[in-house]
């Protein structure tokens, strides 16, 4: 029996070890197992070999490692340990709430963040980029620390205080103060947030265009809810400092003014953010792209994800497994065509040479094209209902962007949109606003003013509608049926018109007829009084009435 093949227990003497090895052939040393016994952190027992029995084993040759284990270090509130920080907030932050919630802030991270960090370390993200079937999904799984992660830093406003400003001009310094607390124990969550700011900020310094209002409000918002964080998807295979040499993504203008981008982002940090502000070349009419930095253009794109929370219209190649960043996702994408429906978007389509609105019912995709089949809100009785047409074609255009799929309330408005060029705002930050409630205003008055009679929508109900009611309002139908009362309303004065031309007709030939009937009248009269003057005088000779007028007016000139 060899000393391999023996199950030795911690309560094994030494002594019996010697006794079973002794008949061994081998001549290895006698063999020493070691175990652990249950003994308080922090305690040792210096007097133990004094007092221990003399003809006991030493105190390592039983199955013990000792008796003194080091004490866990516990993480303090990181603003009161701070001295320097937070004299120098006395010296320059005049708020004394700002010194409350830094105070609070601290507590929170010493009593449970600190601990979100750790777990963040010990579960890094992981794709899986096919479900069980076998379909491409591009699911990014996170820790429920790292999602714990950003609910906290909406609440404690890590974006929103530098935009909310109830510090003034200190409010970035309250802001940074908070981060710095937060940043050794946030399992690099910071790294989002810094995007997050930073695409804040680039959106406002742009004045806030009406196409991404609704995202800044997001990245800047305490609900979290509605809080959005941002990723930075700008470095391409070639890398480098020179980015206009390095950007190969290309974006190809849609017919609803967005762009759609194909391109490979080699380093996309936060990968699971909810919006990103890529780099692209926009694509001309010939195929052609300026070259250099004068052809970049800065685009907005959110990350749609359905229900399930899986990538749409991202392809996720892998993520990178870092050194000192693994906490956070970041890996490479590539962009791929949206599989997302079209569903419901209210489009425009030319049947005869007139457009006719309507709304898409139905989707077809092959490997060259996309077809809708569009449902009409109106058209006339020789006209089909509804009708197939390819998405992009010249007999089709938008009335407006549709709204992405699985979206909240405030960001369905704008339907299966892609990237969004970002342009600066010129005017004052107020002012499309303004512009929008004037057009609003405009164009219900508009409605009301040449609303034709008997429309299916009252026309009470005009003037409580919104700008997006507008924009649905059936603009084909309304002109159609204006038409239709304009033309009759024009025959019924026609038709009064030709009434009255007939009466006069009618008078003008009763007049004639009188007129010819006084001449007979009048003719037969000179023919009598020629008659009664030549009985009267034989030898008078007139011819012409002329001349029987001359003859009487002489007759009465002479008086006899």
């Amino acid at each position: 029996m060899s000393a391999g093949s023996m199950r030795l227990n911690h309560n094994t003497s030494a002594a019996w070890l010697r006794f079973l090895l002794r008949g061994q052939p081998t001549c290895r040393p006698a063999l020493q197992v070691r175990g652990v016994s249950a003994v308080q952190p922090g305690t040792s027992a210096p007097d133990e070999a004094a007092a221990r029995d003399p003809h006991s084993p030493p105190l390592f040759s039983r199955s013990r490692t000792g008796r003194f284990f080091q004490a866990q270090p516990q993480l303090k509130n990181p603003f009161l340990e701070d001295p320097l920080l937070g004299r120098y907030l006395r010296r320059h932050l005049p708020p004394q709430a700002v010194f409350s919630d830094l105070q609070a802030f601290g507590e929170r991270i010493s009593g449970e963040v600190d601990a979100w960090g750790r777990e963040c370390e010990v579960n890094p993200p992981r794709l899986v980029p096919f479900d069980p079937w076998g379909r491409r999904v591009d699911h990014i799984v996170t820790s429920p620390a790292w999602q714990r992660m950003k609910e906290l830093s909406a609440r404690e406003g890590l974006v929103a205080i530098g935009y909310e400003r109830s510090c003034g001009e200190w409010s970035r310094v309250h802001q940074v103060s908070k981060l710095f607390l937060y940043s050794p124990s946030s399992g690099l969550f910071t790294c989002p947030l810094a995007m997050t700011d930073g695409a804040a900020k680039v959106i406002q310094s742009l004045g806030v265009p009406p196409a991404v209002d609704s995202a800044y409000r997001r990245l800047t918002s305490r609900d979290p809810e509605r809080f959005w964080t941002s990723g930075q998807w700008m470095t391409e295979r070639r890398g480098g400092s020179d980015v206009a040499a390095g950007t190969e993504t290309l974006a190809e203008p849609q017919p609803d003014g967005s762009y759609r981008l194909h391109g490979f982002k080699w380093f996309t940090s936060a990968t699971d953010a909810d919006m990103t502000l890529p780099l692209g070349r926009v694509v001309g009419r010939h195929g052609s792209t300026p070259p250099g930095s004068r052809g970049l253009s800065l685009f907005y794109a959110e990350v749609r994800r359905d229900p399930e929370g899986r990538l749409e219209g991202i392809e996720v190649q892998r993520l990178k497994d870092k050194l000192g960043t693994r906490q956070m996702p970041t890996g490479a994408a590539a962009g791929r065509p949206a599989s997302a429906p079209d569903k419901g978007m209210q489009v425009e389509v030319r049947v005869n040479m007139e457009w006719f609105t309507g709304k898409v019912v139905a989707v077809e995709v092959n490997k060259k094209s996309v077809c809708w089949k569009v449902k009409f809100d109106y058209v006339p009785r020789s006209t089909p209902k509804d009708r197939w047409v390819f998405k992009g074609g010249e007999d089709v255009r938008l009335m407006r962007p549709a709204s992405p799929v699985s979206q909240t309330p405030d960001t369905q408005q704008e339907a299966e949109k892609g990237p969004a060029r970002m342009e600066p705002d010129t005017t004052q930050p107020g002012t499309s606003r303004e512009v929008t409630g004037s057009m609003v205003s405009m164009m219900r008055t508009m409605l009301r003013y040449f609303f034709p009679p008997d429309f299916r929508i009252p026309k009470d109900d005009v003037n409580g509608m919104t700008a997006e009611e507008l924009v649905a309002f059936p603009l084909k139908e309304y002109f159609q049926q204006y038409e239709l009362g304009l033309q009759s309303l024009c025959n019924s004065y026609q038709s009064r018109a030709d009434a009255k031309a007939k009466a006069v007709e009618e008078k003008s030939s009763n007049a004639e007829t009188k007129l010819k009937e006084a001449d007979e009248k009048l003719q037969k009269l000179r023919a009598n009084i020629v008659s009664l003057l030549q009985k009267v005088q034989e030898d008078i000779d007139i011819n012409t009435d002329d001349e029987l007028d001359a003859y009487i007016e002489d007759l009465l000139n002479r008086g006899d």
